[in-house]
């Protein structure tokens, strides 16, 4: 991680200098991550069955927005999402939870990882209650 963190800090800071240079706020030339519906309730659903959300993200900032990683908290649960957002565009994190093993109430999470340097971070959850 400090590998990746060390390069994107340093493009960071020249698009900062560039843009105080130029009396521009610097902020508004970064990308930013809006996530409408950071929570899904999936409600009742029978054991073994999967449960499967989508949730939108948006770039309303003016640089591309790259996801670097969407991770699950657990094994039962799998996501795969859009890399690369386009400024005002939207992509999305699709996860699937496998319930064949789990029972009662349950809560997962997915953290999503980012270039936007105000949410680096932001933990989507899928909320369900897994009967027989």
């Amino acid at each position: 991680m400090k590998t990746f963190v060390r390069p994107l800090s340093g493009i960071l800071l020249a698009l900062v200098a560039a843009a105080t240079a130029r009396g521009a706020d610097p902020a508004a030339l970064l990308p930013r991550l809006s996530i409408p519906v950071e929570t899904r309730d999936a409600g009742i659903v029978r054991k073994g069955e999967k449960i499967e959300a989508v949730f939108e993200v948006r770039n309303s900032g003016p640089a591309p927005l790259r996801i670097s990683d969407a991770r699950p908290s657990c094994g039962c649960t799998v996501a795969t999402f859009d890399r690369e957002i386009a400024p005002g565009k939207s992509g999305s994190v699709h996860a699937t939870v496998e319930t064949k093993n789990l029972s009662g109430v349950i809560t997962k999470t997915i953290t999503v990882v980012s270039n936007d340097p105000e949410r680096p971070q932001v933990a989507l959850t899928l909320k369900a209650d897994v009967r027989p």
